[in-house]
């Protein structure tokens, strides 16, 4: 099924689940339809943060460090977030 027809396969009962991560469950807004929702931990779907090793040469250390810290600490931001969204369900 084309993703672009799930909303409307659920309000009609074609369809009586569905299987996305939170982000898009909340950016599709798919609890206004959905009654239920089981979070099972069968998948888990990182963000890395990617650079090439050339760019990342050109950096300073202090950008170096600067980088190494914002990744760290959007991790333990959002780790929480996720967490906070399983108990919405």
């Amino acid at each position: 099924m084309a993703w672009t027809e799930v909303l409307t396969a659920l309000q009609q009962g074609t369809v009586d689940g569905q299987e996305n991560p939170l982000n898009v469950l909340i950016a599709s807004k798919l609890y206004e339809t959905q009654k239920y929702l089981s979070i099972t931990r069968h998948a888990y779907a990182p963000a890395p943060i990617i650079m090439s090793l050339a760019t990342w040469k050109k950096l300073s250390p202090s950008q170096q460090a600067l980088v190494q810290k914002a990744a760290q600490d959007a991790a333990e931001f959002e780790r929480p977030g996720t967490i906070r969204w399983r108990l919405i369900g």
